[in-house]
């Protein structure tokens, strides 16, 4: 069992935006949808697991974790498969979107995007404060 592609309906500048579909539109023999509870409810987590398919390292499950809940698993976890688990949310690094890739049609990587906690201005002053000049 394999995770085709994800796809995702997000928020941009009050905007919902559809991602693009990767790959070569297969949908597979499920097609799954997740719907957070926007604003209230955010990712906190994604987990799943790789494993070889056809001599190639792809995604074969994924589950995510929001302060809610968790959303999955989409795919399956077999025996001998490797796990992956990327924990984000208010405590740590904030989310800041995916990003991944397909290999003939199947999710090869999935990637996380996490947004700053420091700005540059906070940035410099600490340079500042330490003695530093940039």
């Amino acid at each position: 069992m394999v995770v085709f592609f994800l796809q995702f309906l997000y928020v941009e500048k009050d905007c919902l935006v559809l991602s693009d579909r990767p790959g070569s539109g297969k949908l597979g023999s499920k097609f799954n949808k997740v719907k957070l509870n926007y604003p209230h409810e955010f990712l906190t987590s994604i987990s799943g697991s790789f494993s070889d398919y056809f001599g190639r390292c792809v995604v074969s499950s994924i589950t995510f974790g929001t302060n809610q809940g968790t959303h999955g698993l989409f795919g399956k976890q077999c025996e001998y498969d490797r796990v992956f688990n990327f924990q984000t949310g208010p405590e740590r690094q904030p989310f800041g979107g995916f990003h991944g890739s397909t290999i003939e049609g199947v999710l090869e990587s999935i990637g996380v995007y996490v947004k700053p906690t420091i700005t540059i201005s906070s940035l410099i002053c600490a340079q500042e404060f330490n003695g530093c000049r940039t």
